[in-house]
């Protein structure tokens, strides 16, 4: 075709070209807007093509306008058609972005959207179909529904189709912002923008010529209603504000920390790049997508990290928390914190955002201060055990001191083996417990009673607590309870119940007021000592466990309010070897 073809134009229908072409050039501002000012995000992108589209829609029906010959105005609607036929699908695109429907955008879906209007353009530009027009004294060349069957009249059904279901996703979403005015504008504006061309081309193009056979009005001039309440809507109800504008895709890709999304079925969905790279992990990668990929131990996802946070985050639609170690690339352990947060649409739960942060620098420093407490553990309690022994070597007692002193050095043994771990077995400090008592009660000449009850059932070499829990407690009954009355009776009870162990240490001494006033009635007596290691020592081991270690101290009073001792109870959530 040459140009002669394309460049006849008749100037005497100026002003119907200039209601099309006015509003060609505030799309192409609109364009020019969302270019240079916002952040170049999926929607934002999306909605510069459908733009695109719009403008060459009105550019093409500005030039049919003024074109000369029904050829001439074909051929003009030829040449553009790859690009104004295209709004439907670029619509529908962005439709599903602007309403967070992006998990639809897939590559079933781009091709479904995209393929037919590319084989629909093809096809027309090839003159594989005609378009009829007819012409207007006021509006030049417009055109005009097809005759039934034909590829042209299939190409109108596409675009009616295309229309109203991009229409439907609009409103829709605009039904689901119902409760948030500010949306609900913002949404309701974008949908008559785009409703309103659609309902009155069908109406003016389709209906009305064939029920009142009146004369076709082109849909172009409709279109620019659809600019001015889209601008309306950037100027009142931001809809493209800088907020919105964020590319929260980029900056979760560029986060320092995991990100990942979990589906009902416990799959992962999504993982950004920290976490692909944290977890050795590729997109092509032919292992299992299931989240237990975290946990290099089967027992720690099943048993711990699924009952304790899938399980309930997806029950409950609530924010659960999780600490858990893992081996990073180079071989070297790494500790996490994590918290899983339920994505909701609408009722409907549809995953879990999970977020994990690289707790290791912190987790190192909390056990080496730990390390250090534990040594303190150390010289506090052989102090009172020298005590003891001088004592015996005092009064002269050779063979008393002797049995101390080697019940002394295998207790020592068993504490400086405890210093150096975090964990230990239950059977070792029940073990070093026994141990600890025989030389009390040897000291204080057996005046103290001492039972432990272990509930049947209980693998004590399983199951792990922080080394030196108890004793401290034990030691705290026997220095301040139960010396300041000659003796009595210590009784420790344990049992689990529910994942959880629990230790309950009670003695019948004078209680923890009487001790109290005993200690400050003593000049340069400070309070104990190993208490307040233990105190500080446990607010350490809770920042490295995702279920804490708890301890409830209960003063025991008879009906008359007569001190009669005092409980320990100390629950430890159940961690296996």
């Amino acid at each position: 075709m040459g140009g002669s073809q394309f460049f006849q134009f008749d100037f005497s229908h100026w002003q119907a070209f200039l209601l099309s072409f006015f509003p060609a050039l505030i799309t192409l501002g609109l364009i020019w807007y969302l270019n240079l000012l916002l952040s170049p995000t999926r929607m934002i992108r999306a909605y510069q093509i459908f733009s695109f589209t719009l403008f060459a829609w009105q550019v093409n029906d500005s030039l049919v306008r003024l074109s000369i010959s029904a050829q001439v105005a074909g051929n003009w609607d030829r040449l553009l058609c790859c690009f104004w036929m295209m709004i439907i699908p670029a619509s529908l695109h962005w439709a599903l972005l602007f309403s967070g429907r992006s998990r639809f955008l897939g590559p079933g879906f781009m091709v479904a959207n995209y393929l037919p209007w590319f084989l629909i353009a093809s096809g027309y530009c090839f003159g594989l179909y005609q378009q009829p027009f007819v012409y207007s004294s006021f509006w030049g060349w417009v055109k005009i529904l097809p005759s039934l069957p034909s590829g042209m009249a299939f190409v109108w059904l596409w675009f009616f189709t295309g229309g109203t279901v991009t229409t439907i996703i609009l409103a829709v979403f605009a039904l689901e912002g119902r409760h948030l005015p500010h949306s609900r504008k913002r949404s309701l504006f974008i949908l008559i923008g785009y409703a309103i061309p659609l309902v009155i081309g069908a109406f003016t193009q389709a209906i009305s010529p064939l029920l009142f056979h009146t004369a076709p009005i082109p849909v172009g001039s409709t279109l620019a209603l659809s600019m001015v309440l889209i601008i309306f809507s950037l100027g009142v109800y931001k809809i493209f504000s800088l907020a919105e504008s964020v590319d929260t895709e980029r900056m979760v890709e560029m986060m320092q920390e995991l990100v990942l999304v979990v589906s009902p079925r416990h799959e992962i969905t999504y993982l950004n790049a920290f976490a692909a790279e944290a977890l050795n992990f590729s997109p092509h990668d032919n292992r299992s997508k299931t989240i237990a990929i975290l946990f290099p131990e089967e027992k720690m996802y099943s048993g711990s990290f699924e009952e304790q946070v899938l399980i309930p985050a997806f029950a409950n639609k609530a924010p659960t928390h999780y600490q858990f170690s893992m081996f990073n690339k180079a071989g070297k352990r790494t500790h996490w914190g994590i918290t899983a947060y339920p994505i909701m649409n609408r009722q409907f739960m549809e995953g879990l955002l999970i977020v994990g942060k690289d707790m290791t620098d912190r987790v190192l420093m909390t056990e080496t201060k730990l390390v250090a407490l534990r040594s303190q553990m150390n010289p506090h309690f052989i102090f009172n055990a020298l005590n003891s022994i001088q004592y015996y070597v005092h009064n002269n007692k050779q063979e008393e001191a002797e049995k101390y002193l080697e019940s002394f050095s295998k207790l020592i043994r068993q504490i400086l083996h405890q210093s150096g771990e975090a964990l230990i077995s239950l059977s070792e400090e029940i073990s070093m417990l026994r141990n600890y008592m025989a030389i009390e009660n040897s000291r204080l000449k057996g005046a103290i009673g001492f039972r432990i009850d272990i509930e049947e059932g209980i693998d004590q070499e399983q199951v792990l607590l922080p080394s030196m829990l108890i004793q401290p407690y034990v030691e705290n009954a026997i220095v301040h309870g139960l010396a300041g009355k000659g003796g009595g009776q210590i009784a420790i009870k344990i049992h689990s119940a529910k994942a959880v162990i629990h230790c309950t240490i009670e003695d019948n001494g004078i209680g923890r007021e009487k001790a109290a006033r005993l200690r400050s009635n003593k000049i340069g007596q400070n309070p104990s000592l190993g208490m307040s290691i233990t105190k500080t020592r446990l607010q350490m081991i809770n920042q490295l466990r995702h279920n804490p270690v708890a301890v409830n101290i209960t003063d025991l009073r008879g009906k008359d309010g007569t001190a009669l001792g005092t409980r320990v109870e100390i629950e430890i959530p159940a961690e296996e070897s």
